[in-house]
């Protein structure tokens, strides 16, 4: 009874809503020197200094991420001999490998990118105990900062949440040691830090947003990077892309588009630059914007003003809440208890198709769990979570034409 009383509820949860589209806009500010987050069912969620950061370092989490400012340009590099017990002494700068960071995921930042890939306890920076669930430094980098400044940097280590690391100049003079509690940064996907400064930095809303519009650097080409201005995706987002269309604005069939939890699928790669005419947006173009709560939008971008103002206008629609075509593969998907006070979650669930997969995801995008999916119709699957930390996750549901996720908390 209950099983039957739950699927009904889920399904009163598929339904179409009234077309309306909305025509807005947000500002990166000249020299696209902010950037805004933005939530597709409340708007602009906030807009901060871009150009005041060099590190952001993950709060909420377990990879530990460490991300440098791309948008400033700011460089971090791996020291060629890798040992951080060099620190405090002179530091060589030749033949050092420049780090990026990954713009497909936030979970890995340029500090990341040294991690064996062999090796699931190495994390870049350091090395994951599986005992303590403390990470200990190892490595040994150098930053490069916007204005032209080197330093030398150790993240000497992640213990109780609270993340050591020490800079300094190349000569080793001028140390510095910071320390930053994740525990002040309740909701927040990063803290951040200027080095010159010695400063961290709250700098992400409170409320939930779904997109960022910042600078970033990507690679143009395998080893070519490149600083562009676009639109990233915030964990527990999904977006699919329409191309071709001749009417972007009337084009609702987002079931035929696989969506994608990469942060980079909308990109910057809907406009092009023109020296005569400027920027130019693509008007054939529509992305499909799943929410944190499964809503679906459309967005279709209609100017771009550059850097002279860093203005972006674009249309948005609610198109469907939870699913809402009938024929769509998943008909419902729903998880009790939520919040889960002991780690077991029932997942509730009806599928049209062959084949399923579920994985479920902290904040930073790194994934805890993946498992096929039982298929075929209506299924209420019990999963033990206990050995997850206690936090926000979230829960995709993917078949081969339709993702959809919904946000947990284990308490």
């Amino acid at each position: 009874m209950r099983t039957t009383l739950l699927f009904a509820f889920a399904l009163l949860l598929v339904y179409s809503l009234p077309a309306q589209v909305v025509n807005d806009s947000v500002s990166l500010t000249p020299g696209y020197a902010n950037q805004v987050f933005y939530s597709m069912n409340n708007g602009e969620a906030g807009s901060s200094d871009n150009t005041n950061w060099d590190l952001a370092i993950e709060a909420f989490g377990f990879s530990a991420a460490i991300r440098v400012n791309g948008s400033q340009d700011v460089q971090l590099y791996a020291h060629k001999n890798g040992d951080n017990s060099d620190f405090g002494t002179a530091i060589d700068t030749s033949g050092m490998q420049r780090l990026y960071n990954s713009d497909t995921m936030w979970s890995k930042g340029a500090g990341n990118m040294t991690a064996d890939p062999n090796n699931l306890v190495d994390l870049g920076w350091g090395i994951y105990n599986t005992t303590t669930h403390h990470v200990t430094g190892d490595s040994m980098f150098v930053l490069r900062l916007s204005d032209g400044t080197w330093k030398q940097i150790d993240f000497v280590r992640l213990a109780g949440g609270v993340y050591e690391f020490r800079h300094a100049d190349l000569d080793g003079s001028n140390a510095v040691t910071a320390m930053g509690d994740k525990a002040n940064y309740t909701g927040k996907n990063f803290m951040y830090y200027s080095v010159a400064d010695n400063m961290f930095l709250d700098r992400e809303p409170s409320v939930p947003w779904d997109l960022v519009f910042t600078g970033y650097q990507t690679a143009l080409a395998p080893g070519v990077w490149y600083g562009v201005t676009g639109v990233l995706s915030n964990a527990g987002v999904s977006v699919a892309e329409a191309g071709g269309l001749s009417n972007p604005n009337g084009y609702m069939d987002y079931t035929s588009h696989t969506f994608d939890n990469k942060i980079n699928t909308i990109g910057w790669d809907w406009k092009t630059f023109s020296f005569q005419n400027g920027f130019i947006v693509d008007d054939s173009l529509a992305y499909f914007v799943s929410d944190r709560l499964g809503r679906v939008w459309r967005i279709v971008f209609t100017a771009f003003a550059g850097s002279s103002s860093g203005d972006v206008h674009f249309d948005k629609e609610l198109i469907a809440n939870v699913n809402a075509d009938a024929t769509a593969d998943i008909q419902a998907f729903e998880m009790y208890p939520n919040p889960s006070t002991d780690g077991n979650v029932n997942i509730v669930y009806d599928i049209r198709a062959d084949r399923a997969e579920l994985t479920i995801t902290d904040l930073s995008g790194r994934t805890v769990r993946r498992m096929d999916a039982p298929r075929s119709g209506f299924q209420n699957l019990y999963l033990s979570l206990n050995d997850l930390e206690a936090g926000m996750y979230i829960v995709t549901l993917t078949t081969e034409k339709q993702s959809t996720n919904r946000k947990l908390i284990l308490r």
